[in-house]
């Protein structure tokens, strides 16, 4: 795959956080899309701290604004109740 992640680094993402695969920075990437989504008051200044170890300021503003239109999506598709479709 020339772009993206390969099926491989996909396979990790249930497990990130014990992944062999993923890179810190992708490690890092997810459990912010997990705070976000699930416990946002949780990105506290000693996460933020990590992030700015490892991103810039513009990748952590394009990062926040991509999982939350990710998880605003998610809501919107709960709320009106779309499941995805039986393959």
């Amino acid at each position: 795959m020339d772009k993206g992640l390969s099926e491989e680094r996909i396979a990790e993402i249930p497990n990130y956080e014990f992944s062999q695969v993923l890179t810190r920075r992708e490690k890092l990437a997810l459990k912010l899309a997990e705070k976000m989504g699930i416990e946002h008051q949780a990105v506290d200044d000693a996460f933020m701290t990590l992030l700015q170890n490892k991103f810039s300021d513009p990748e952590i503003v394009e990062l926040s604004i991509v999982i939350s239109i990710c998880v605003g999506w998610g809501r919107l598709l709960s709320v009106f109740k779309v499941e995805e479709p039986e393959p």
